[in-house]
């Protein structure tokens, strides 16, 4: 039988593409097989098709923070919260003295006897205002008086010794709060909010108890200010002349005698952010709020030193900036989100909304049990032909 020959084919050599291919199906395979042994499988052995249930930490959003307020029964919290989103981007810096516009002001929603009955703020509304009590920042010390007789000082000059008594000072600025506060307002306490929570101990009981510490007032002012300002007084002033070596003088000298002052509560519900480390409002959700114990503990060491307690803390604590699960399974009630001020300055830039207003509580108009009387500096002025310069010859009697 003959052999039949075939004619030799000649040797292909792999491309590189045909390589790329092959390793590209073999990792494809490989994949595939790993994701089969990873998958979950019945009681048979065989791979099941129901999908593991991961959990989904809830989202959050800077307006769930009312929702929370009212969750919690902080109504005027709430509301200051719902004024400030919807409001028109408006800026109030701290410590500022301008007159705002009447869609940035709020008289209408803080009463004084509402912000009376939380925690110790009674204490710090007498402190300023009784004749009995010896504090710093009582009407009736030498620090106070100076800052009443400036006061008053700058209200003669500007009606050329010829001011009207007796003085209202709310009918002479025309029924508005913020003119009567610019210029007649003399005196101020802090009221931090530990003393809106009730002090160190009330706190600390809470705290022991795993019970709510937060309160509508804290939620919506925290820190705020009590003001003194005159309300009524009667001005004498007695003119005269006096004769010595330097000529004739025609003086005025003036005695302004403070039978009532207004005491009222003012803040800024502003959020701004000019320290180092951006205040801390605690960590909310949309069912409420939880409170980190080191917010507690600047606010206790602010309390105790009369400084703010950023110099003494770290920058930004760590955990503070995180999300907190106060159980275990991600639950929309159980994680609370850190909120500081800076969270809300980004809301403003992004949304160009947010607006700062100025709130005043009512006023309260006190009759002094110890009218304060104030005697102004004597002004001379020469009226000889040889001379037409001023004298000012001072003296303060209490």
């Amino acid at each position: 039988m003959q052999a039949l020959l075939l004619p030799l084919q000649p040797r292909r050599h792999p491309t590189p593409e045909s390589v790329a291919m092959v390793r590209q199906r073999a990792l494809t395979m490989l994949a595939q097989q790993v994701v089969r042994n990873l998958s979950p499988r019945n009681s048979n052995g065989n791979i099941s098709d129901k999908k593991e249930n991961c959990p989904v930490v809830p989202p959050f959003d800077m307006l769930d923070l009312p929702t929370g307020m009212k969750a919690m029964g902080f109504t005027k919290a709430a509301y200051c919260a719902n004024r400030w989103f919807r409001g028109q981007s408006h800026v109030i810096k701290d410590g500022s003295a301008d007159i705002e516009p009447l869609q940035f002001l709020d008289t209408d929603t803080f009463k004084l006897e509402w912000i009376l009955s939380f925690g110790q703020v009674r204490s710090k509304f007498d402190a300023l205002k009784d004749a009995d009590i010896n504090a710093p920042e009582n009407i009736y010390n030498n620090k106070s008086r100076d800052a009443l007789k400036k006061v008053l000082k700058r209200f003669v000059d500007k009606h050329n010794n010829s001011c009207p008594s007796p003085l209202d000072t709310l009918s002479y600025s025309e029924q508005g709060v913020q003119n009567l506060h610019r210029d007649f307002q003399f005196q101020r306490i802090r009221v931090t909010m530990v003393d809106v929570l009730g002090g160190i101990l009330e706190i600390s009981k809470a705290k022991i108890k795993n019970s709510q510490i937060m309160n509508d007032l804290a939620a919506s002012l925290a820190n705020f200010y009590f003001y003194a300002a005159v309300a009524h007084a009667t001005v004498h002033t007695r003119r005269y002349m006096r004769y010595g070596n330097e000529g004739q003088m025609k003086c005025t000298q003036t005695t302004v005698n403070v039978s009532h002052i207004y005491v009222y509560a003012k803040d800024f519900y502003s959020f701004n952010n000019e320290t180092q480390t951006s205040q801390y409002l605690g960590h909310w959700n949309r069912y409420g709020v939880i409170i980190s114990a080191e917010s507690y503990a600047a606010s206790l060491l602010e309390k105790e030193t009369g400084n703010h307690a950023e110099i003494y803390l770290p920058p930004v604590p760590k955990n503070l900036d995180r999300p907190l699960d106060t159980g275990s399974s991600l639950l929309a009630k159980q994680v609370y989100y850190p909120v500081r001020n800076r969270d809300f300055e980004t809301w403003r830039h992004l949304k160009n909304r947010g607006g700062d207003f100025t709130i005043f509580s009512d006023m309260r108009k006190i009759k002094l049990v110890k009218p304060i009387t104030i005697d102004l500096d004597e002004i001379c002025e020469i009226t000889s032909a040889n001379s037409k310069s001023l004298i000012c010859v001072g003296y303060t009697k209490y």
